[in-house]
């Protein structure tokens, strides 16, 4: 099916002090084989080169719109900021770090025309892992070999199944109806892509597409170190709780085991942070990781009271308490503040 070239594409950028990276970001932007309608960026009152870079980019490109905020607004406002100006059909959007592969507008585009029932597409990447070494590491992520879509339910699903990586922000092209439909990121979260692609997906349809067509750039100073992964866990934490309240509230049957899935892999992933933060001697860390973890074993008891239940809760505390007990430090702190878990 031929790609109607009337058709209105807007890239969107925000930016903050990535001076040495946003320019091949947004000249690969520039550079696809469906041309977009307009690239816009948006700095987020950088305190590098960045604005005197992009303007440098803007004189040579009509289609680079630049935006200078006057205040930095600590990150996800920007997100908004950037994608309410765009005015294309379809957005796409891109982190100032990483960068489009020449085809990825073509590629995405060209699946949403031919499936108008879908409104958002993402896909796979390649890893450019800057190391000491003279040469980066280049790796391809895919978590599909074929497409696959997702909505309602599934999308829980999915988040569940790829806790670690369930999209690239960066590999995003939706509708602009989309964005009218489910509306900003929300501001109270740091990685409030994650909760917009929830929301995004419980009520429209998503394609996941099996071909790496971005460059995701991976170096000490990525927006989720930025943010940090005990913060980013919590906030993830928060979001599939209220998502699932969400689905409650709708009374959708079925959703037990889907919870209990979900209990699971938190289970597992506070759990190993728990210990790792442990053994780094972050007692504090450590202690707040226990309280969730023991408030995921607490939470059913009363409408589930089986002596076993309560055993088997009991018995992961202790578990719990051995394990930072053997860790470096563990032992003095358990016995100067007296419990780590409740018991």
């Amino acid at each position: 099916m031929a790609i109607d070239l009337n058709l209105k594409i807007s890239v969107v950028i925000p930016t903050y002090g990535r001076a040495q990276m946003v320019k091949q970001t947004v000249l690969a932007a520039l550079n696809q084989e469906l041309e977009p309608f307009e690239v816009i960026v948006s700095d987020d009152c950088s305190p590098d080169d960045t604005v005197q870079v992009l303007r440098e980019v803007s004189a040579q490109h009509p289609r680079l719109k630049l935006i200078e905020n006057a205040t930095n607004s600590g990150g996800v406002p920007n997100w908004n900021k950037v994608i309410d100006a765009a005015q294309g059909d379809y957005i796409a959007y891109c982190s100032d770090d990483d960068y489009f592969l020449p085809y990825h507008l073509k590629t995405a585009v060209g699946f949403l025309e031919e499936n108008r029932e879908v409104d958002m597409v993402h896909s796979g990447f390649f890893n450019l892992t800057d190391t000491c070494r003279q040469f980066p590491i280049v790796s391809c992520a895919l978590i599909s070999d074929q497409v696959f879509v997702i909505n309602g339910r599934k999308t829980l699903q999915h988040i569940i199944k790829q806790t670690s990586y369930p999209f690239q922000p960066s590999t995003w092209v939706f509708r602009r109806t989309l964005w009218e439909a489910v509306g900003h990121f929300d501001t109270r979260y740091s990685v409030s892509d994650t909760d917009w692609f929830i929301q995004a997906g419980l009520s429209h349809s998503i394609a996941y597409l099996p071909v790496c067509t971005v460059v995701n750039r991976r170096h000490p100073d990525n927006w989720s170190n930025r943010v940090g992964s005990i913060n980013m866990n919590l906030e993830f934490h928060d979001m599939m709780r209220r998502a699932l309240q969400c689905c409650a509230q709708r009374d959708e049957a079925g959703l037990g085991w889907l919870v209990w899935q979900w209990k699971l892999t938190e289970f597992v992933k506070f759990l190993r942070i728990y210990v790792a933060r442990s053994r780094a001697g972050m007692f504090d860390v450590s202690e707040h990781c226990a309280d969730v973890l023991w408030d995921f074993m607490l939470s059913g008891r009363r409408t589930n009271p089986y002596p076993l239940y309560a055993a088997f809760t009991k018995r992961c505390s202790r578990i719990l308490r051995r394990v930072q007990l053997l860790l470096p430090g563990g032992e003095q702190k358990y016995l100067g503040s007296g419990t780590d878990c409740p018991g």
